[in-house]
């Protein structure tokens, strides 16, 4: 049996079902675990709120900014913007031998809360403001998302940084894209979670040097299900962004946080689209090989 981590796109509204994709059984989303639940901005006050407050009011006047630390990032200039939360998917096994209908949905379910309760606790510079297990799609899996925080001398005191907060954790220092502290955080993420499923009695395959994607024929269908699915975000979008441009009350934030996620959709496009096009692709060449 594999077990499967990996980044996840963070689509909140997707993974607390504010919409439902066609791969959910809407009758079993009553089951989905929510072991985290709170706002990005509620998360973002509690880790930032008083070291922003405080730097802040220490500079000039007229470099003030007036609003939230989340806020200040959002409507930051800057090229090579922060992501404002990241996201980590777990998985063990797959819908053969985890999934709904095999008997063993349950201890995936105490796997995956175990697993994820000791993420927390051992990712001290990671905040996990939202983390729900999904028990309504073909296998149970976790989303958990999270906002990296790391200590400054310089400037305001606690800022948000992913590379920094892995290198505060002893991840050590990111050299090359080949080599960095996210790689080596998620090598060590899945192995925990290899460890953990072990201690349930499940014997675990090693992880592989050359770690490929493979969707089985299912995998796919849901796969191509979630890219219409996001399509259809988009436009629902669009027509959000017209009423909003409409409405002479509405402020230019509001406008603007919106169109903040038409990159984030079409990027989840992108990458699903990515995937199905290798695999046909590999799928062509076994044929081939035949």
């Amino acid at each position: 049996m594999k077990i499967s981590g990996r980044k996840g796109n963070g689509y909140i509204a997707h993974n607390n079902r504010e919409f439902t994709c066609r791969n959910v059984d809407p009758t079993r989303s009553k089951n989905n675990i929510y072991i985290k639940k709170e706002s990005l901005e509620k998360a973002y006050d509690i880790i930032f709120g008083e070291s922003f407050k405080e730097y802040n009011g220490s500079i000039r006047k007229d470099r003030r900014f007036d609003g939230s630390y989340l806020q200040k990032l959002r409507n930051s200039k800057n090229t090579h913007k922060q992501k404002e939360s990241y996201e980590w998917i777990a998985q063990i096994g797959d819908k053969d031998d985890m999934g709904y209908g095999t008997g063993n949905e349950e201890l995936a379910r105490q796997i995956l809360t175990q697993y994820t309760k000791e993420f927390i606790d051992r990712n001290s510079q990671l905040y996990v403001y939202n983390a729900v297990i999904h028990m309504d799609e073909a296998t149970p899996h976790v989303h958990i998302d999270y906002i990296p925080w790391a200590r400054f001398k310089k400037g305001q005191k606690i800022r948000q940084s992913l590379d920094k907060a892995y290198e505060q954790m002893g991840y050590g220092k990111s050299e090359s894209r080949k080599h960095n502290n996210t790689i080596e955080w998620q090598r060590t993420e899945r192995e925990i979670l290899r460890e953990t499923a072990r201690g349930y009695g499940l014997e675990i395959e090693e992880e592989q040097k050359n770690n490929k994607i493979h969707l089985s024929v299912d995998e796919y269908k849901e796969t191509m299900e979630y890219i219409e699915t996001l399509e259809e975000e988009i436009v629902e979008l669009k027509e959000e962004i017209v009423e909003l441009h409409d409405l002479k009350n509405q402020s230019i934030n509001e406008l603007a946080h919106t169109l903040q996620k038409m990159p984030q959709l079409i990027t989840s496009i992108t990458r699903a689209m990515n995937i199905s096009i290798k695999q046909q692709q590999r799928t062509q060449q076994r044929h081939i090989s035949r």
